[in-house]
């Protein structure tokens, strides 16, 4: 996977945003530019995408919430678990909501892959191969 979502803008700064633009490969910032965790970088990823590429930046938001959507009930089921008294119970339902959970995280990843793929594949055919990395 080449990139992270455009939907927290600089919240997620816990990582940094992808050096390159996964569309076009155009270099967005480099190890140079100071702190690792700087969020102009979060801000310049967010622009290039949203000025660039805006029907990616878009679907990328929406595959982003997507994401969070799909995993909070399998969270919430597994906090339910925890607070079943009974251990077998408790532990296949710790056991099944952590598996679908799993199961949900591999399939959005696998879909915003994909998504990210049919992107760069158009760009390619409107502007022709990158000589970028």
């Amino acid at each position: 996977m080449s990139g992270a979502g455009v939907g927290a803008g600089g919240a997620r700064s816990r990582s940094p945003p992808p050096k390159n633009c996964p569309i076009c490969r155009e270099r967005i910032w480099s190890t140079d530019e100071g702190a690792y965790f700087d969020p102009p970088r979060w801000q310049r990823y967010n622009h290039h995408l949203k000025s660039t590429h805006p029907e990616f930046a878009r679907w990328d938001k929406r595959m982003f919430v997507a994401y969070y959507i799909a995993v909070v009930p399998f969270a919430s089921l597994s906090v339910i678990a925890t607070q079943i008294a009974e251990s077998n119970l408790r532990n296949l339902f710790f056991g099944l909501s952590f598996i679908s959970a799993l199961a949900v995280v591999i399939l959005v990843r696998s879909l915003r892959r994909m998504g990210t793929r049919k992107f760069l594949e158009r760009w390619h055919a409107q502007h022709g191969a990158t000589t970028n990395p």
